[in-house]
C-alpha cells in the first residue's frame, strides 16, 4: 500500500564475507529498510543510525544521550 520516499545507496561492497550498504533514507516508516531489503532476499544482521536530519550521532553509544543546542538540529 502506502508509498514513501525512497532510499539512496551511497556505498556498497563486501567486508569479509558480508555485504555492507550505506544508505540515506529520505522518509522512514516502521522497519522500512528491513522490509525493503528483505523483499530483495537480503537478511539484515545489523543496522546502525549515524545521523538524524543534520545531527550526526558520532560515537554516541546505545541508550545514551547528549544535550544539543537548537541551532544544531534546525
Amino acid at each position: 500500500g502506502e508509498k514513501v520516499r525512497g532510499i539512496q545507496i551511497i556505498h556498497q561492497g563486501y567486508v569479509g564475507k558480508f555485504y555492507k550498504l550505506s544508505l540515506i533514507l529520505k522518509e522512514g516508516k516502521n522497519r522500512q529498510i528491513r522490509k525493503m531489503l528483505g523483499k530483495l532476499g537480503y537478511d539484515i544482521l545489523n543496522l546502525k543510525r549515524t545521523r538524524e536530519n543534520k545531527l550526526k550521532l558520532g560515537n554516541l553509544s546505545k541508550g545514551r544521550y547528549e544535550f544539543v543546542e537548537k541551532s544544531e538540529i534546525i
